[in-house]
């Protein structure tokens, strides 16, 4: 990463604006970009790509024995490790992958917003509608979002000399009580929808629509999951009723998401340079895609 390069971003303005901070003067270390803010003991850390690492304040008492520099890069090492788990399904996954894989999936509304298509790395998802693959996609673009703003958040309370929860912490207690609204719910014979979901989450109900497609796929995989599905029939729509119970282990699942990461970031810009272009879109289907080597490696058995 060149200095030059950064500040000639609009990508790495516009964060640094989020912050409200100056972007014309930052530091790089060990492919970390430092931040200062205006107090001096407060430091934003963003990656290459300019996603938020950690907020680090150095009047911690846990850190003073230790240089800045190797604060910085226990913090780096954090994010990208799986020591601190996250819950079911993705206790397999590290900080940065989920908000890596985030960063891959675009969401657009279509049919005056009653329904939308996913992209990933720059090309139309196609899989059904209630593809597993698709639900869980649709999970971790949530959680991207939430990790984000929590990092706002945590920096306004760091601003203020206030405790705040870590985003481990955080986002565990989120998936939580993602969950115990969907019980709630159930117990009261409603199916839950996204609103329920934000309210009981306590977050703004304008927000509804920046993440209601996600968590209707998320709010029906987790039913299906308990055993439960949605009466059919418009009239009863906000019926449930129960079904057989989904024994899919998830965690097994989301982890042949990964293989999404390994297209590189470069080859994934020229696609959405290619269709800003021509307004074609490459259509993939993730099923197919992912279980490719799976499905190769099962025919060489044979063989």
């Amino acid at each position: 990463m060149a200095k030059n390069d950064l500040i000639n971003d609009m990508k790495f303005r516009r964060k640094c604006g989020a912050y409200g901070l100056d972007w014309g003067t930052f530091n790089i270390l060990d492919d970390i970009i430092v931040l200062p803010s205006p107090k001096e003991n407060i430091l934003v850390l963003l990656d290459e790509h300019y996603n938020t690492v950690g907020i680090y304040d150095k009047n911690d008492d846990l850190r003073k024995l230790l240089s800045a520099e190797k604060i910085i890069k226990g913090i780096k090492e954090l994010y990208e490790i799986t020591y601190v788990k996250f819950p079911y399904p993705f206790q397999n996954f590290s900080l940065k992958q989920i908000v890596d894989l985030a960063n891959r999936i675009y969401i657009d509304e279509t049919n005056h917003g009653h329904s939308s298509d996913m992209f990933v790395n720059g090309e139309m998802v196609n899989d059904e509608y209630d593809s597993v693959y698709i639900a869980l996609l649709s999970y971790i673009k949530f959680l991207g979002e939430q990790i984000e703003q929590y990092f706002m958040n945590l920096y306004q309370m760091k601003m203020m000399g206030l405790e705040y929860p870590n985003v481990y912490q955080y986002i565990s207690s989120l998936m939580s009580n993602i969950d115990e609204c969907i019980n709630t719910n159930i117990k009261k014979g409603n199916r839950p929808i996204p609103i329920d979901v934000i309210e009981y989450l306590g977050q703004d109900r304008d927000t509804i629509d920046m993440y209601e497609h996600e968590l209707y796929r998320v709010i029906d995989l987790l039913l299906k999951q308990k055993g439960i599905k949605i009466k059919s029939g418009f009239e009863h729509y906000r019926e449930l009723e129960m079904t057989e119970k989904d024994t899919s282990d998830l965690s097994e699942i989301s982890k042949r998401l990964l293989k999404i990461l390994e297209v590189p970031d470069e080859e994934v810009q020229l696609r959405y340079q290619e269709n800003s272009k021509t307004h074609e879109f490459k259509e993939i289907n993730l099923q197919e895609w992912l279980l490719e080597d799976i499905n190769k490696t099962k025919k060489l058995y044979r063989l």
